[in-house]
């Protein structure tokens, strides 16, 4: 499976540690709680760390182009890209926002390919910047036709700030070719300011099962 753009991964590369970073942090304070004879929220807080640190090594299989190897609930799975996204774009002076409706929690997608073309698609909205120029990030889901999950990314300048020209025309384009690399059934669209990208959940479960 193709992997990301390296340009993404380097970009994402400080979400990634800092997740990491987090778990082991969490693992040390429960060793200090064992010790103090609070053992059950020891293992609370280790299991909670392991699964936080799993999670972060499942996206960094996907980026790097390993195959999921089942589906996945996708707004579970952009929440926990978003946690990585997040500290990169804070790096860079962008906020983000994220807005999920209520008909996408049980919307089912091949995680893989959710991650990497998300991922991407941030990733380029945000070099298609033009120098200086700061504002929020904004990622939504849904379900535009009642079972696919849809995903719409795309930039908001900040108050009192002049709305910028994005370099994003050739955004769809791009991300059409990275998800016909990887046989993804994913529909890219062009949005104002952004990309809206939409996975579809039967062609991805077929192939899986084949």
């Amino acid at each position: 499976m193709p992997p990301t753009n390296p340009e993404t991964l380097s970009f994402l590369v400080p979400g990634l540690l800092h997740q990491f970073g987090n778990a082991f942090l969490s693992i040390q304070g429960a060793a200090f709680l064992i010790a103090e004879g609070s053992a059950q929220r020891s293992r609370e807080a280790v299991s909670a760390a392991v699964q936080r640190g799993a999670a972060g090594l499942d996206l960094m299989r996907f980026l790097a182009g390993e195959s999921a190897p089942a589906a996945a609930n996708g707004v579970a799975v952009l929440e926990r890209l978003v946690e990585v996204i997040r500290v990169p774009l804070r790096e860079a002076h962008h906020r983000l926002t994220v807005r999920v409706a209520a008909s996408a929690g049980s919307a089912m997608v091949d995680p893989s390919h959710l991650v990497v073309l998300t991922a991407d698609a941030v990733v380029r909205l945000v070099r298609g910047l033009q120098p200086g120029v700061h504002g929020t990030v904004v990622i939504e889901a849904g379900t535009p036709n009642g079972t696919d999950l849809g995903v719409h990314v795309h930039f908001e300048s900040a108050p009192g700030t002049l709305p910028f020209p994005i370099a994003v025309s050739d955004l769809p384009a791009q991300l059409r070719s990275l998800a016909a690399r990887r046989g993804a059934a994913v529909q890219c669209l062009p949005a104002v300011a952004g990309v809206a990208l939409r996975f579809a959940f039967e062609p991805v479960v077929r192939a899986m099962e084949a």
